[in-house]
């Protein structure tokens, strides 16, 4: 699909802006991470040198529990592109306010199916004829940001049995703290990205238009399954 489609549909402009978001948060990323460390440093430095008596700040900590509150923001922002798409797919064929109540009925279908699809979002994507096929590595990474989402958003973090059930490739126990760190937390950035591009890509190639090649994809981690699914 060009740009000037995309810039008109607006299935491909839910994603066209989804795409933006994710370039601004890690812009973002980079410039909080990199404020945290400053003041801390200043921080600490002032109290060595006996400037005030204060508890020195743990740098690490903080980087873990911003990296929780990011993945959290960009959660809601996949979500809201999420329905986006979905609503842009469907008014396609009907106006935006039948497409509102629509989605709301096929959300509300999608409820008894959700536990057996690969991911709650496919059993949405069915009735849409957008749902299909997710590589193993990228959906076990999407789950774990989901879950990791999900403990974060409901209980401050610590781990509980659905946690356990639903992440156990983690390894953690009950009541530890799920904390990310660097590559764990890059990992499920572009996991999410991914399965947003995957998502767009199958009503790309519905529409009769043929999916970016894989040098698109750049070099990020789940850049081979996008290629399993669209380039082989």
């Amino acid at each position: 699909m060009s740009e000037d489609d995309s810039a008109v549909d607006p299935a491909q402009l839910a994603f066209q802006r989804f795409t933006e978001l994710i370039g601004e948060f890690t812009h973002f990323s980079v410039s909080a991470f990199g404020g945290i460390k400053l003041a801390n440093d200043a921080h600490n430095l002032g109290r060595t040198i006996g400037m005030h008596e204060k508890p020195r700040k743990d740098t690490g900590a903080q980087f873990e529990y911003l990296r929780g509150l990011m993945l959290l923001a960009l959660w809601a922002g996949f979500e809201a592109f999420f329905e986006d798409f979905c609503k842009g797919v469907l008014m396609r064929t009907i106006s935006a306010q039948e497409a509102q109540s629509q989605y709301v009925k096929i959300f509300n279908k999608s409820r008894s199916k959700r536990k057996t699809s690969l991911t709650k979002f496919e059993a949405i994507l069915e009735p849409l004829a957008r749902h299909g096929d997710i590589p193993p590595n990228l959906l076990t990474a999407f789950k774990e940001a989901e879950a990791i989402r999900n403990i974060w958003a409901h209980n401050a973090g610590r781990v509980d049995e659905k946690f356990l059930h639903d992440a156990p490739g983690l390894e953690l126990t009950l009541g530890d703290k799920v904390n990310m760190d660097v590559d764990q937390y890059i990992k499920y950035i572009q996991a999410i990205s991914m399965y947003s591009i995957v998502i767009s890509t199958r009503d790309t190639i519905a529409l009769g238009y043929a999916a970016l090649p894989e040098d698109y994809m750049g070099d990020g981690q789940f850049r081979a399954d996008y290629a399993t699914l669209f380039c082989s």
